[in-house]
C-alpha cells in the first residue's frame, strides 16, 4: 500500500538534504562513496517487491552499471536543486538512493534523496555521516571497501526497549476510548 501511493503521486515517502560546499568534490571519489554505501548498508541497494502473501527486499541485478551519482553542472542552482528535489524516486526497480552533485562555477552543491520505507529521519542523518566517511576514506585509500552491515535491527525493538516494554501486549490498555469532544 505504502509503494502504491507513493508511486501514483498521492504522497511523497522521501527524505531530501542539500549540501553546499564552497570548494568542488572529486566526483569519481563521490560516486564510488554513494556505490560503497550500499555494500555498508545493503538494503539501500534493494528494491522492494510487493507479493500478497510475501513482500520481501530484492538485491538489484547489476549494482555496477547503475550511475550512483549524477554530475550536472548548472547556471541556475537553485533551479537545478528544485528540479532534483520534484523529481521521483522509482522504488519498485531502482535503489532507494539517488544522488545528484551539482557544480555552479567553483562550488558543488550534494543533493541526496532516500526512500523512506527502508530509512527514518535520523536513518537519513546517519546515512550522510556514512556517506561522508566513506568520501573521506576514499581520498586516503582509494581501494579502501566498507564492512556490510548485515546484523543491524530495522524493527520497533530499539523504540519499544527504550519506552520499557517487554511484552507488546501488556503495554495496552484495552478500556474503550470515549469521545474526545461531543456536541452540545
Amino acid at each position: 500500500m505504502f509503494n502504491y501511493a507513493a508511486c501514483y503521486g498521492i504522497s511523497n515517502h522521501t527524505l531530501q538534504a542539500v549540501i553546499h560546499f564552497k570548494d568542488k568534490l572529486d566526483e569519481v571519489k563521490l560516486a564510488r562513496a554513494v556505490r560503497l554505501s550500499i555494500d555498508a548498508e545493503p538494503v539501500l541497494g534493494c528494491f522492494f517487491v510487493e507479493r500478497e502473501n510475501s513482500p520481501f527486499w530484492q538485491l538489484l541485478f547489476d549494482p555496477e552499471k547503475i550511475s550512483w551519482c549524477r554530475l550536472e553542472e548548472t547556471k541556475d542552482r537553485e533551479d537545478s536543486v528544485m528540479k532534483f528535489l520534484l523529481e521521483p524516486l522509482n522504488t519498485d526497480r531502482d535503489p532507494q538512493i539517488l544522488a545528484l552533485l551539482l557544480r555552479y562555477c567553483q562550488e558543488d552543491t550534494l543533493c541526496i534523496k532516500l526512500n523512506h520505507a527502508c530509512c527514518d529521519g535520523r536513518s537519513a542523518r546517519e546515512y550522510l555521516k556514512l556517506l561522508a566517511g566513506l568520501y573521506t576514506k576514499l581520498c586516503r585509500d582509494p581501494s579502501f571497501e566498507p564492512e556490510p552491515n548485515v546484523q543491524g535491527k530495522r524493527d520497533q525493538s530499539a523504540v519499544l526497549e527504550a519506552r520499557g516494554i517487554t511484552e507488546l501486549k501488556s503495554s495496552s490498555i484495552p478500556e474503550e476510548a470515549g469521545p474526545t469532544w461531543a456536541f452540545p
